[in-house]
């Protein structure tokens, strides 16, 4: 039978062979030969089908994959993740829920981003906190878009007495919240909300925050060291003075921001320096009724330590007030000015009177600076060694030359809206600032051999701002983006 069926086989004629199997038959031999090896190779292992995997509800005899890494490794992956995911994770099952709860100290910065119509929602709030306990040290409320009720702002208040380590609290009402958003705020909640370990307090644009208030968060928190009360409209100084029946005690605040209180005085400058003089970052961004007369006696009296001063959009500031300020600020590291027409060569001159040869100015910000000189800039880059960041877009006095004298510490500069600036600037700001990592050349006359000049001469550089540069086009941005890692803005209009 079995002959009989070999037979078969070779008698069974082959059917029509298609047509790319023959053209493939057709083919002419190679004219030459690979070698033979004495022996043939293994045949490769053939790989298991992978598999799918899903998280599911574990069973009782099922077993979890993530147990079997070890409890430091996971508490380290759990540490990482956000407040959302790190709650998410917590009904994953219980066993993770067990080790969340057990390990409270993973819950111990809370990031809130509400986005809530009604109100903050008391319960999943009080649980929360719950969670971290006496581990709990920093509260971050933002997004908040309505004014928040009594009973919210006496939650928020007993925080402090059931987590006594709460080191650092903030409150960012949401862009639609009026300017009454925080009326049911009272000295009272204020007095409860304020712990004894409380170093950061941040409440901007609350209108509840007025100076009996202030009095109050002063007098509690004595370990206090940055307050944010920005955009706080009953706010006018005379609460940082201590009460008369309340005892003197030394003052440990040294950061102060008061960006837009339109209410704060020249009087509330006095009280500031008088019993805080070891504040070192004042920001009196926007406020109207701060007087010359107040921001000389600042530098000249009291506020010797300040490293960090912030003066925007004060109509009263003239350029003798500013430079008797700075003459006594030997400290002062950081400075942001937004005022052309006071910007001078008596306050360049100031900035660099320190008695020792070099000043220790790190950030200065003096955009639009019209009445400098290019004399006065040179001046003041010789004598600021240390200086790392700089904006000085739209200042006439900055010119090639000038730039060739920047000093070697600089890391971000930004020379936008001013002309003078070429291809040959940009070579000698390379030259001279090897260390940069930010630059600004937005509406200048840089072409693309000028930013291939940047990135060649400059290793460190890591973000290129060329907003309207008419003589850059994209396909040269494009080359750059494929060369390194840069971030580069750019628009042509």
């Amino acid at each position: 039978l079995a002959r009989k069926l070999a037979q078969k086989r070779a008698q069974t004629t082959p059917g029509p062979v298609p047509n790319g199997i023959a053209r493939i038959s057709q083919r002419q031999p190679l004219p030459f030969t690979f070698p033979v090896t004495a022996a043939a190779p293994p045949p490769l292992p053939q790989r298991a089908p992978v598999k799918s995997f899903a998280i599911r509800p574990l069973k009782s005899n099922g077993v979890d994959p993530v147990a079997t890494l070890p409890v430091e490794l996971l508490l380290i992956i759990f540490s990482l993740l956000p407040l959302r995911a790190l709650t998410s994770s917590s009904g994953v099952s219980k066993p993770w829920r067990r080790l969340l709860a057990a390990h409270r100290y993973l819950w111990r910065d809370l990031d809130l981003a509400l986005d809530c119509k009604n109100n903050i929602p008391v319960a999943a709030f009080a649980a929360l906190t719950k969670r971290a306990g006496t581990h709990l040290r920093s509260l971050v409320i933002t997004g908040l878009t309505t004014e928040l009720t009594g009973a919210a702002w006496r939650s928020l208040a007993l925080v402090p007495s059931h987590h006594p380590n709460l080191a650092s609290l903030e409150i960012h009402p949401g862009h639609r919240c009026t300017a009454g958003g925080s009326s049911h705020l009272t000295a009272s909640i204020l007095a409860t909300m304020v712990g004894p370990n409380l170093t950061s307090l941040r409440l901007p644009g609350c209108a509840g925050v007025n100076d009996s208030g202030l009095r109050v968060i002063l007098a509690k928190s004595t370990r206090l060291e940055s307050v944010d009360f920005s955009q706080c409209p009953n706010l006018d100084g005379n609460g940082f003075a201590p009460g008369g029946d309340e005892p003197v005690q030394p003052s440990s605040l040294r950061r102060v921001k008061l960006k837009g209180c339109r209410a704060f005085t020249s009087q509330g400058i006095h009280e500031l320096a008088k019993h805080h003089p070891h504040v070192t970052e004042l920001d009196l961004t926007a406020c109207p009724h701060v007087t010359v007369t107040a921001l000389s006696d600042l530098g000249i009296r009291r506020l010797r330590n300040l490293e960090s001063l912030t003066l925007w959009n004060h109509a009263s500031l003239t350029s003798e007030a500013l430079a008797g300020t700075f003459e006594h600020l030997e400290r002062l590291t950081t400075f942001y000015l937004l005022a052309s027409r006071v910007v001078d060569h008596r306050v360049i001159a100031a900035l660099g009177s320190s008695s020792a040869k070099t000043i220790p100015l790190r950030s200065l910000s003096l955009p639009s600076s019209a009445h400098a000189s290019e004399a006065d800039w040179i001046q003041l880059f010789a004598r600021a060694t240390f200086l790392e960041h700089l904006n000085a877009a739209s200042c006439p006095g900055i010119t090639p030359a000038a730039l060739a004298h920047l000093p070697a510490t600089l890391k971000s500069l930004d020379v936008s809206g001013l002309s003078a600036v070429t291809d040959a600037a940009v070579k000698s700001v390379a030259v001279a600032c090897p260390d940069l990592m930010r630059l600004g050349i937005s509406g200048t006359r840089v072409t693309e051999k000028g930013l291939q000049y940047a990135v060649a001469l400059l290793p460190h550089l890591r973000h290129i701002d060329a907003l309207r540069c008419p003589h850059i086009s994209a396909l040269a941005l494009n080359k750059i983006r494929e060369s390194g890692d840069i971030c580069l803005d750019w628009s042509y209009e």
